[in-house]
């Protein structure tokens, strides 16, 4: 969904894991960064991803504020990359996820 100006708020399915919800993020950039033509000029988007997960309890406010410092964390970064929140890499080793979650 549009979030605001340039932003847009993807919501995933309960259970998606934090690499789950990487893989996603990396598809999206992806295709958002490919390049297309109009009137034969090639033109190319960037797209800086900050992955946040909702805690138990939490609000969705709260939620969207993580998600967006981790994508201000991706722009920082050097754009068009990215981000978990470091709570999501907490949230992965506690549910037993061990690969690195910003490769």
């Amino acid at each position: 969904a549009r979030f605001g100006g340039d932003e847009f708020v993807i919501v995933l399915e309960v259970g998606t894991t934090v690499g789950g919800a990487l893989v996603v993020a990396e598809r999206i950039r992806g295709r958002l960064c490919a390049e297309y033509r109009i009137e034969g000029l090639a033109h190319r988007l960037g797209a800086s991803i900050g992955v946040a997960f909702s805690e138990p309890g939490g609000t969705a406010s709260n939620l969207l504020r993580r998600a967006d410092a981790a994508m201000y964390r991706a722009k920082t970064a050097g754009r068009n990359r990215v981000v978990a929140e470091p709570l999501a890499e907490t949230w992965a080793v506690s549910h037993g996820e061990t690969a690195p979650i910003n490769a």
